[in-house]
């Protein structure tokens, strides 16, 4: 049964169901579970050998046997005491066994079956934001170091018995070891050229694409560092560029009022440029499951999709001047930014749903929360957290007190944190601690990019100082 914000628990469970008949070889039983579900076309992406039904269920057993174990009753009308483990095991990427579940299938556990719960649960305590500076990797003689501390995480006292997915009990933010906190470190340099404006990671996070006032994208191996750069397709600065979901296709947008399709295993030519735009092209993104649709926007406020298949422009519109953004999962929103508002507009119907309005300087950046709940903005002057699900509200604000905010993104592992770019150093903000953040050192300029892969936890910051640095 759809819920009242659209979801459909029903046709998930479905979709991973049919997922899971899939990733187990039963080919014919899964077509005609597909056919008699009637469930179409529509799929969904899981990133796991064996199904997240599995993973579910692995977590799940592995909670219960936890729970028969660690939980005390309490007295009667007293607070119950949970024993958590000191350590999480450390376990590859869709390589673990039961009850070792990589911080990204917790997520999904949590955004797929309890939506109103989500992964940016805003109204819920967070971790203590006091930060330190330390030392660095192997290959650097410095480094920024950001160690969110005084976190006593061996006992933790709530009113709920359940261990896991609570609101009440404080698991969202966890890290290799609950002793040492949080830590957010400089992993490596990669030195550019010519100033950046824009980075982003390919879904498997292998490939990392920079680009900016050298006309032509950087793509970074994400194993070795080592690059690779297309040819000069644009002939002015490249203003955004996104990677299609599950693909090592990405496009671009130029002050040259065109927009690019290359592909990271050929890139010594584009593929096809569109043309269309009168005016410069500022921003553009791909759907996250209709993948072949491309949206763009420029200067002169106007909007174009564009079917990447038949190389063809589908509908124009108006409302973005600076970026645009699809909802994460099901596309069905899409954010734009025009000056100092925010619109999100049905992407089916083409009509403005909500208008976030707030910020007195223009928004220099948006970006959404993994689950398609929340969205983060910034201008100069502040940052802000918005809830898509509750009309566009804004429910946190943080000024910049002069720290001249430039970019944004979520914490691919930690979803209630935002990382905010701005003048020379990175702010870790959780918005629940209301203006406490903690700030990291990390260029000598404008951080005018930033973008996270949950599928390897990193997150790369761009910048005018012709670096992309890499952060875990």
């Amino acid at each position: 049964m759809a819920g009242s914000d659209g979801w459909d628990a029903e046709k998930m469970f479905e979709l991973y169901l049919h997922d899971y008949l899939v990733k187990k070889k039963m080919h014919k039983t899964a077509a005609i579970f597909r056919n008699e579900a009637n469930l179409g076309e529509t799929h969904v992406d899981v990133d796991s050998t064996e199904g997240f039904l599995h993973e579910w269920w692995s977590m799940f057993y592995d909670v219960y046997a936890s729970r028969q174990l660690e939980y005390q009753p309490a007295k009667e009308g007293g607070p119950v005491k949970v024993k958590i483990p000191s350590t999480i095991p450390q376990v590859a990427m869709n390589r673990h066994g039961p009850g070792q579940l990589p911080e990204d299938c917790l997520r999904r556990l949590a955004e797929t079956f309890n939506p109103n719960l989500g992964p940016l649960d805003l109204n819920k305590p967070s971790f203590p934001m006091s930060a330190a500076v330390g030392s660095s990797h192997p290959q650097q003689q410095t480094h920024k170091r950001a160690q969110i501390q005084d976190i006593n995480m061996e006992e933790t006292t709530t009113t709920d018995p359940i261990l896991y997915g609570t609101p009440e009990t404080e698991l969202s933010i966890t890290g290799s070891s609950y002793d040492a906190g949080f830590t957010f470190e400089e992993v490596i340099t990669l030195q550019c050229s010519n100033g950046l404006s824009c980075c982003h990671f390919s879904s498997d996070g292998e490939l990392l694409a920079s680009a900016g006032n050298i006309r032509k994208v950087l793509i970074w191996d994400m194993e070795t560092y080592g690059s690779i750069s297309t040819s000069e397709g644009h002939t002015h600065l490249i203003t955004d560029l996104r990677f299609r979901p599950s693909s090592t296709l990405f496009a671009t947008s130029s002050l040259d009022k065109t927009v690019r399709i290359w592909d990271a295993a050929r890139p010594n030519k584009s593929l096809y440029k569109f043309l269309g735009h009168v005016q410069q092209v500022m921003s553009l993104d791909f759907h996250p499951q209709k993948l072949d649709l491309l949206c763009s926007c420029d200067q002169n406020n106007e909007i174009r999709l564009w079917n990447i298949n038949n190389y063809s422009c589908t509908r124009v519109s108006k409302g973005a001047t600076k970026q645009v953004r699809f909802q994460p999962q099901f596309g069905k929103l899409l954010a734009t930014v025009e000056r100092n508002i925010i619109n999100l507009i049905d992407v089916e119907t083409d009509s403005v749903q909500f208008y976030l309005k707030g910020h007195v300087k223009d928004i220099l950046s948006i970006c959404w929360d993994a689950s398609g709940k929340y969205i983060a903005s910034v201008s100069e002057d502040s940052a802000r957290v918005w809830s898509a699900m509750s009309g566009g509200k804004c429910i946190h604000e943080l000024s910049s007190n002069g720290k001249k905010f430039q970019s944004c993104t979520f914490h691919p592992g930690y979803s209630q944190l935002l990382i905010i770019g701005g003048d020379q150093s990175l702010e870790l903000w959780d918005p629940t601690e209301n203006n406490k953040t903690s700030s990291v050192p990390a260029h000598d300029g404008l951080i005018a990019a930033l973008a996270d892969s949950p599928q390897t936890g990193m997150v790369a910051s761009a910048c005018h100082d012709d670096c992309v640095k890499l952060w875990k």
